[in-house]
């Protein structure tokens, strides 16, 4: 989304951010490494590293979401517009404002 908005160094930035955590996290769960004479697991091998990625991952997807949440355009790109059920028998196209330019209905009016 950051990229197809003109906005390709927050999404830069903060993938980043994402692999400098993904390293300490391997390097402290895998090995089960101690920082300051502090250890914070044992030796957990792949595990170690299956849970790093995820956590950074979580991180990462949180971070972005949190970003674009408030980015101060995020109204120009209908960020905060809250999406509605389609009712039965209505169209993709009526709900979601990107389907217009597949349909060949007339433009809705939202409430």
């Amino acid at each position: 989304f950051l990229e197809g908005v003109s906005r390709p160094a927050p999404g830069m930035i903060i993938m980043l951010g994402a692999n400098v955590l993904n390293f300490g996290l391997n390097w402290l769960l895998i090995h089960g490494n101690s920082v300051a004479g502090i250890s914070f697991s044992d030796v957990m091998g792949a595990e170690g590293a299956a849970l790093a990625t995820t956590i950074a991952r979580w991180a990462t997807a949180l971070i972005a979401l949190a970003y674009i949440w408030f980015m101060p355009s995020r109204d120009r790109y209908r960020v905060a517009v809250p999406l509605h059920l389609t009712p039965a028998g209505a169209s993709v196209a009526s709900v979601i404002p990107w389907a217009w330019a597949c349909s060949s209905r007339p433009r809705p009016s939202w409430p």
